[in-house]
């Protein structure tokens, strides 16, 4: 595998992606010239525009492609991409309109006309051994070429794409759309000036930079007052060095002070003096003759051409009296006024330059000027270490803060928006900027489209600058945001000591860094940005073999990759393009995120493997392989989303449908699994009765039958006793076979004793339903799933707050919450909160009732409906406790609406019961009495002894004092003899036993 994969490698390197900047050159009427004139004379007007066109180009880091008779194709980009490609081929492309317009033929001066484009292409293979020009393809060459064919002579129309990546430095004019042939539609740009000031304009606010701004501040002021200084702002590209210089000059602007810009240029850091040179011939062409020499003519050697060599002294005793030249006009000009020096891009200034830096910093601090200077971070030269010397390094922003920037490009988009530009950007200023630019332009599908330009400029040039390096940089990429070593080295096959002299040029550029991990070398990229950037330079064939090389690395690793973490070989497998393997792992992945409890990374790796699948041809495997993604997708769904999640119902509705690929009982269950909780939650308790006798049916002869569902849903019918009958047999046949296919995240059998203790908690029997709830909390601890672990606490919560243990209820509740919350069960995590809620009404009141309120009308809780009659049972007793007589009534009466519609009748007693109570207390007694009266009558059909129990008990209270008063004791008293005689646990039972007790042994007159 190693040879394969380096003789691959050999070949990325040849061909590839890179976004290039594409200059056509064209020399206006060459045919009429030719006609005119002859073509030997020509010829040599030819050559000389050629050559004078090539010169500009390589002066300015372009490469001459081709010369095609009058026509110059040029690369910018290429062979090395620099962060200002799109500004320098703008730049040479105006030069060589000003050079090509001093030839002339017979006194008429030459033009040309000039096409520029900008975008992603790839580089081939050379054409011939010998060639080093290699040919390109992509849209961006064939725009060049539209677009010179457009321009008129001398003239120069761009691209958008180049427009917006040398905006910075130059102004354009929109020359409106072109319809341009095969491509249609194009915005035309032209050239209206160069800016004075090269640097990028940010648009939003300057936001977590107060410490820096702070001690740039009082450098400022101090060399205001004579005590100069220098600092030095150091960071990664695109953290916002150039912004904060710009403030320090604004500050400088208002003061009237002086200010002296200068920046080095990554396709110049060869040319001695440079930048010097560059302001020296701007300050000429703004000065009176002679005055700008007046002082010291030295000077005039780096600009005037025709100065007589030899006039000064060579080597460094003439770099040493150019420095005191340049030194003396500074501190001149210091003395006139405060003095500003900003020096930008530190890290590409030429030698000579950066010496007279370090020669100016050494002498600044007895001067009313102070020196800037941006630079990366390697660049850290010895002048840095002087003790008048401020060091800045800008961190990257917070989210936050990284979202306020987003926000202001963005205006009143989504905050989702915000968030997924503010999160991609991981606090680069430049980076949000971009990014937020190019959702606001072209819409969220903006953030999973290729890399805007603007950044692809900036890390491109980044990585181009690594050489070979940067092959690793693409081969790692390969694997994700982090890789390891030994992965790494066995892929490309290099050898150790090598890999990690790369590693380590990796490192020192600031593209990887560092993890620190228990065993072996891990490495992480510093940006995902970076990562892409490097990415995305592959081409697609090499990048299939790639994932497919790593893909077999991970699986034939004996250190549980496979088994813990069968998402990355999926993720790889798919990127090869063996989507078929890909969706067989997604599938493992999605099982293991479901056994850990991770219920929304489940939900991504099955839908992952639906979507691999759905490329696939549909064999038989593949339309198996989709059903069982199916059958797992849609509890995990449930389990996301709540059991009546419309998606888990479209998941089984299509699971329905693939049934002959059913491959035993089993899988048919889990089919009728998934609809009886669609129906069950939905509160469609009739279609849900009629799922679980089909369920019981299908493995009544394997297995004898599936009878958890059919008492499940007795229950809430409140047909107590048929749902013990059923409840009590599925424990008897309870099979783990049936749950580990199931794909379900309780255990059958922990529902069946969770319903069964509710069930025997109705029938009276409370002594068994403790001792259910606490076997429910032993089965939970046993399956250690998150929502096994909440749904026997909530079982314990609801035993302790029928038995008046106020404060146990509320440390079950919270149980319960907290990995309600771990596993993402949104139902469970809304249906314990508003039970919290409701344990909190003593301390507070109405904050209790109003955030019952909220959770009650939550989307999630109304889509479940066979437990919210209970929960609006519960809604209108707190009000009722609190005086909100109408509130209550209110919810209990859309509580009984509620059980009618679902079928979910086994909360009518309660629901009744409460209502006469708040009807007593609104003075209503008939109504009170018409309910109390239903509530009884519907407790004993369901032969729900506790809410007997506490319907006779207030019909006692509320008859007293009245003929019917006798009766109603009498009936409380049979109600009492149903329990088991010394049951101390149930408060109502208790306070019922005095009621009889004080009636059958009233007090005599004595009060004995």
């Amino acid at each position: 595998m190693t040879d394969g994969i380096a003789r691959m490698t050999d070949i990325a390197l040849q061909e590839h992606k890179r976004v290039l900047t594409i200059v056509f050159c064209d020399l206006a009427g060459s045919v009429e010239m030719t006609s005119q004139f002859g073509a030997e004379r020509v010829k040599d007007v030819l050559k000389a525009y050629r050559s004078s066109v090539s010169l500009i180009v390589r002066d300015a880091g372009g490469h001459v492609a081709r010369m095609l008779g009058d026509g110059i194709l040029c690369y910018f980009g290429y062979p090395a991409a620099r962060e200002d490609d799109a500004a320098r081929a703008v730049g040479a492309a105006l030069a060589a309109i000003t050079a090509v317009h001093r030839i002339d033929l017979d006194g008429k001066p030459l033009a040309v006309r000039i096409g520029i484009a900008t975008g992603e292409v790839i580089i081939e293979a050379a054409e011939a051994p010998a060639s080093d020009t290699p040919p390109v393809i992509g849209n961006a060459v064939n725009l060049a070429a539209r677009l010179q064919a457009l321009a008129g002579p001398d003239g120069m129309l761009v691209d958008d794409a180049t427009r917006r990546l040398a905006v910075q430095w130059y102004a354009f004019e929109h020359r409106g759309l072109a319809d341009l042939k095969g491509l249609g539609p194009v915005d035309v740009f032209a050239l209206a000036r160069p800016r004075a000031q090269g640097r990028h304009i940010s648009q939003s606010p300057l936001v977590g930079r107060t410490v820096e701004l702070a001690a740039l501040r009082r450098a400022w002021d101090d060399a205001r007052l004579g005590k100069g200084g220098t600092v030095l702002i150091s960071g990664e590209p695109g953290i916002g060095k150039s912004r904060l210089s710009r403030e320090v000059g604004e500050w400088a602007r208002g003061a009237g002070a002086a200010i002296i810009r200068l920046a080095g240029m990554q396709a110049a850091s060869d040319q001695e003096l440079r930048p010097i040179r560059n302001l020296l011939a701007k300050a000429a062409k703004a000065a009176r003759p002679g005055q700008l020499f007046a002082l010291d003519p030295a000077l005039q050697g780096l600009i005037d051409p025709e100065a007589p060599e030899g006039e000064f002294e060579s080597g460094p005793a003439r770099r040493l009296r150019l420095f005191d030249a340049i030194w003396k006009g500074l501190a001149r000009l210091a003395e006139a006024r405060p003095c500003l020096v900003v020096v930008e891009d530190a890290q590409w200034l030429d030698p000579s330059t950066s010496a007279l830096v370090a020669y100016v910093a050494a002498r600044i601090a007895t001067r009313a000027a102070l020196a800037v200077v941006t630079a990366r971070r390697e660049y850290f030269p010895e002048w840095v270490l002087a003790p008048h010397v401020i060091k800045l390094a800008p961190r990257r922003l917070g989210s936050a803060e990284t979202e306020e920037i987003v926000r202001a490009i963005l205006g009143a988009r989504p905050e989702a928006e915000v968030k997924a530009v503010a999160g991609l950007a991981q606090g680069v200023p430049f980076f949000a900027e971009e990014l937020a630019k190019e959702v606001r332009d072209r819409g969220p599908g903006a953030l999973t489209a290729p890399l805007p330009l603007t950044l692809q400029s900036v890390l491109l040039g980044r990585l181009e600058r690594l050489g070979q390096t940067s092959h690793v940089a693409q081969v790692a990429a390969c694997f994700g945001l982090e890789f390891r070593h030994d992965d790494l080295a066995a892929v490309i096959g290099a050898d150790e000591t090598h890999l990690a002299q790369e590693l380590r040029l990796l490192m020192e550029a600031e593209v990887i860094l560092p993890r620190p991990v228990q065993s072996g070398a891990r490495y992480a990229f510093r940006h995902v940005l970076l990562r892409d950037a490097a990415y995305n330079m592959i081409l697609t064939p090499q990048r299939k073999d790639l994932h497919r090389a790593i893909a077999t690395l991970l699986e034939s690793r004996r250190d549980k990759v496979t088994d813990d973490r069968p998402e990355l070989v999926a993720w790889h497998r798919e990127r090869a393009g063996e989507l078929g393997t890909a969706s067989r792992f997604w599938l493992v992945a999605g099982q293991r995120a479901v056994a850990r409890g991770a219920v929304t990374e489940a939900v991504a790796h099955f839908k992952a493997g639906l979507a691999a699948l759905s490329a696939e041809p549909p064999t038989e495997a593949a339309k198996r392989l989709a059903f069982d993604l199916n059958l797992n997708l849609g509890p995990a769904l449930m389990a996301r989303e709540g059991y009546a999640s419309a998606e888990a119902a479209r998941v089984f509705a299509a699971a329905r449908t693939q049934l002959q690929y059913a491959s035993s009982s089993l899988d048919q269950i889990q089919v009728l699994l998934g609809l009886f909780n669609v129906h069950f939650s939905g509160g469609h308790l009739k279609h849900a009765l009629a799922v679980a006798q089909q369920a019981d049916g299908v493995l009544r002869d394997a297995y004898g039958g599936y009878p958890v569902l059919l008492g499940q849903t007795l229950c809430a019918m409140g047909r107590f006793p048929s749902a013990k009958a059923h409840l009590e047999r599925a424990l008897a046949l309870y099979d783990p076979a049936i749950d580990r296919r199931s794909g379900m995240f309780a255990r059958a059998d922990l529902v069946a004793t969770s319903f069964l203790a509710k069930t025997e908690f109705a029938l009276g029997n409370v002594e068994g339903c403790a001792a259910l709830t606490e076997k429910a909390a032993e089965l939970a601890a046993e399956h250690r799933h998150p929502i096994a672990i909440a749904i026997a606490n909530v079982g314990r919560m609801f035993l302790a707050l029928e038995t008046g243990q106020l404060e146990k209820a509320k440390s079950f509740a919270d149980t319960a919450h907290a990995h309600a919350m771990d596993s993402g069960l949104e139902d469970y995590r809304i249906w314990v909160s508003f039970y919290r809620a409701a344990l909190s009404l003593g301390s507070d009141p109405a904050g209790a009732i109003a955030r019952m309120d909220t959770l009650l009308h939550d989307p999630a809780t109304a889509r479940n409906r066979t437990f919210r009659a209970g929960h609006l049972a519960l809604l209108g007793a707190s009000k009722a406790s609190v005086g909100d007589l109408k509130g209550a009534l209110a919810a209990l009466d859309e509580g009984v609406a509620t059980a009618f519609a679902t079928g979910a009748t086994e909360a009518l007693p309660a629901l009744f019961r409460l209502r006469a109570r708040a009807n007593q207390a609104a003075k209503r007694r008939e109504a009170a009495h018409r309910d109390i009266r239903k509530a009884l009558r519907l407790a004993t059909a369901q032969q729900n002894r506790v809410e007997c129990l506490r319907a006779a008990a207030l019909l006692a209270k509320l008859t007293e004092g009245t003929p019917a008063a006798v009766e109603a004791r009498v009936r409380l008293k049979e109600v009492v003899a149903q329990f088991p005689a010394g049951g101390t646990r149930l408060p109502d039972l208790v306070r019922a036993r005095k009621i009889v007790s004080d009636t059958d042994h009233p007090p005599c007159a004595c009060g004995h």
